[in-house]
């Protein structure tokens, strides 16, 4: 065995050339269609439901989530407890969600146990029945979740800060609480069915060790459900108002510990040329732990256990956004650093260590999305939800790879040092300020 000098750092190697794997893409009977991605040795496996229809396109936010939370509660053939009894006997894992422009159905299961658990899925996806007696419950557990989410001011800020970016008559700008979700009725859970989950042809991304008896049983039973797009809801895009000047508004919340402070930076969108490199900028001001923003407020200033900068390409509008929770009597100062960090990322040559550790972190995690079946149908469900190719991934990769120091002053003193910036606190204001 060859002596090793532990007195000697190992010589860093930065990653080779990679890319996203290309999925096989198959054209079901019925119009969807189904990405097959065969990589791994576990025999198991991952099934996604996408339908690029979410939140912002229903009438009704919570009947959207009841409908999603409450859908394996029963079929015309399958009782919610046969449901239950044939997921859990068989090692499978079932989730249902939403987002702003997508709701999603995520099965896990073992490939040997993948036949007895997909006709459930399909059961789910043609006929849900949404029974009144297993609607209560969940009416009633939905209301008290989020009851308790919206007591966190993080939450409260949200609800002022999204009207003030999206406009107060935006769908992204509507806030509810437990009351409105024990208001929904059973009818408008069903429409809400309808109009998302039937009325729409999802596109399907099978992924894990995908053998061709896996591949033939997806075919078939996916390509046998029957969607009705007479019944359909579409996909609304409401454009955020221009933000010519900053604004701020203040949420008082008697007896908070805490100051939840959001602040968006309305920027340019997915299809600009500057976009991913807006990214590598954004990174260095709030994207890893040893950011500048990490850096000055929480190592330097101690104002927060954490604030973070991220780059959000919503169709509506983009943004840079940064958001935090802090002491109350620190608002006014976290508010003030973060400026400062805008601005001297704007005019401050950008040390070719810093950029190198931020790109190496931004690389490295583009890396991790190829590791393993699921992250890469993650990634492929994103690129499919926001209208993407497949190119996309190299762009980003290429992006942060070339962008220079210069390019960094350059990026932030056109998007960041003195474009508008909207401001949303939540916390109890009343206490004085050092």
């Amino acid at each position: 065995m060859s002596g090793i000098d532990r007195a000697e750092a190992p010589e860093i190697a930065g990653f080779g050339e990679f890319d996203i794997p290309r999925p096989a893409e198959i054209a079901l009977p019925n119009g969807a269609t189904l990405y097959l991605l065969d990589r791994g040795d576990i025999p198991v496996c991952r099934l996604t439901a996408c339908w690029t229809v979410g939140r912002a396109d229903v009438p009704s936010v919570p009947a959207l989530v009841l409908a999603t939370n409450a859908m394996r509660c029963g079929t015309a053939t399958r009782s919610e407890a046969e449901i239950a009894e044939t997921l859990e006997y068989n090692g499978a894992w079932l989730r249902c969600n939403a987002d702003p422009h997508a709701s999603f159905l995520t099965l896990h299961s073992l490939n040997k146990t993948f036949e007895k658990v997909l006709p459930v899925i399909a059961d789910m996806l043609s006929e849900a029945t949404y029974p009144a007696e297993v609607l209560r419950p969940q009416r009633e557990k939905t209301a008290a979740q989020l009851e308790i989410k919206n007591r966190r001011v993080n939450v409260k800020a949200d609800s002022v800060y999204n009207p003030l970016f999206y406009g107060p008559d935006s769908p992204l700008a509507r806030h509810y609480e437990a009351a409105d979700v024990l208001g929904v009725a059973d009818e408008e859970v069903r429409n809400a069915y309808a109009g998302v989950f039937r009325g729409n042809t999802p596109a399907f991304f099978l992924a894990g060790k995908i053998t061709d008896d896996i591949a033939n049983l997806a075919i078939e039973t996916l390509g046998g459900i029957s969607f009705i797009p007479a019944e359909n809801l579409v996909r609304t895009i409401v454009p955020a108002p221009l933000h010519t000047v900053g604004a701020e508004v203040r949420l008082q919340v008697d007896g908070s510990m805490q100051t939840a402070i959001k602040t968006g930076i309305p920027t340019i969108g997915r299809e600009h040329p500057d976009f991913e490199r807006l990214r590598m900028a954004v990174m260095l001001l709030g994207g890893y732990f040893g950011s500048r923003l990490m850096t000055n407020i929480r190592e330097e200033k101690g104002y927060t256990y954490g604030i973070t900068a991220s780059l959000n390409g919503a169709p509506e509008g983009a943004a840079v956004e940064i958001a935090c929770q802090t002491d109350n009597r620190f608002a006014s100062a976290v508010i003030s650093e973060i400026e400062k960090e805008l601005r001297r990322l704007a005019v401050e040559p950008v040390p070719n260590e810093e950029l190198d550790s931020a790109r190496n972190i931004l690389v490295s995690s583009m890396a991790g999305v190829t590791d393993t079946p699921f992250s890469i149908a993650d990634y492929l469900v994103t690129l499919h939800t926001l209208g993407l190719p497949l190119t996309h991934f190299r762009r980003q990769l290429d992006a942060a790879r070339s962008v220079t120091p210069e390019e960094i002053n350059r990026l932030a003193a056109t998007y960041l040092a003195d474009t508008p910036r909207l401001t949303a606190l939540a916390g109890d204001l009343k206490q004085p300020e050092k």
